[in-house]
Parts: structure tokens; sequence; C-alpha cells
């Protein structure tokens, strides 16, 4: 890969404008709005958003850089119980966002080795997301990645969103 290398580090609270910028552009590019997937600046939304789920109990994050450019992020939780406990064997893989102009270099797949090799050192059984069902590029990854499709489905943001779950 050369100077494509991937690097990765674990976030800040000092990354959450570049990450809420590049959900913001996969979110667009993903939707096919190009006008939306060059914009500079992160919505507040997305920043609020970020922070609130950055400082939940238990989180984790890592970025990636790629030539030295915030390429894409990971981010989760563990799962809650029925009676809000968290999980000691499941983890919830919540966000990964990849900026648009990076996408076919490796970088979603680095991130989620990175996060499946953290929690099987942590002693965790399964990593689990949701994504939308319309969102083939996405699924495609995970399930390359030895992901299943489990039961479950819900409606997010007016999409209809599938459960996947890793075994590690």
């Amino acid at each position: 890969m050369g100077d494509r290398d991937i690097v990765l580090r674990p976030t800040s609270p000092d990354d959450i404008a570049v990450m809420a910028l590049i959900m913001d552009q996969a979110s667009a590019a993903r939707k096919g709005e190009a006008e939306r997937v060059s914009i500079m600046e992160a919505s507040p939304h997305s920043v609020d958003y970020l922070r609130e789920r950055l400082s939940r109990a238990g989180s984790w994050s890592a970025l990636a850089l790629v030539a030295g450019k915030v390429a894409g992020f990971i981010a989760g939780n563990p799962v809650r119980e029925d009676d809000d406990r968290l999980s000691s064997d499941c983890e919830d893989l919540g966000l990964i966002m990849v900026a648009p102009d990076s996408w076919g270099l490796g970088v979603g797949q680095a991130l989620m080795s990175w996060a499946a090799e953290l929690h099987r050192a942590r002693g965790k059984k399964f990593l689990e997301l949701w994504t939308q069902s319309s969102n083939p590029r996405a699924r495609k990854l995970y399930e390359r990645l030895g992901y299943t499709l489990i039961d479950g489905t819900k409606i997010r943001g007016g999409e209809l969103m599938v459960r996947y779950r890793l075994t590690l």
C-alpha cells in the first residue's frame, strides 16, 4: 500500500469535529446526495450526537489515518441487556464511517479488524451492529469479514435497519 498505509489511533475529544464531518459526508454519499458530499463543516447535530455517544459508559473508538489524513473511524459501546445492565459478552459496533474519498482503500476493513481484535482480547464473545438494509457496500464488507445476519429489524431515521453479529 506504500504511502496509503493505514494508521489507527485512539480518538480524543478534539477529533469529534472531523469525525462528524466524515459521518455527514459518508451518509450523503451513501444516499447519493452528491451536492452534500463535499461539505466542509459538520452539522451541529452530528457533533452533538458523537459527543453524547462517545461519553457513554464503556465507549471505545479509533481513527484511521491514510497519508496522515483522517480517513474514517469506528466507535461502539457494550450492549445493554433488557434490565439495562451492560453485557459481559457482547459489544455494539455503533458507528463505522469512512470518508468517501477513502472508499476502497481498506480503511473499513482495518477498523473492523481492530475492533474484533480489541474485543477478542477483552474476552468478549460477540460484536453486533445495525446497518441500513439498503447499504450493500457496508453489508458486503460485514459479510466478507464473517458477520452473519441475525434476527431483528428496526426503523431508524426512516430507514429499515438489519442486524449483524460476529462470533469472536
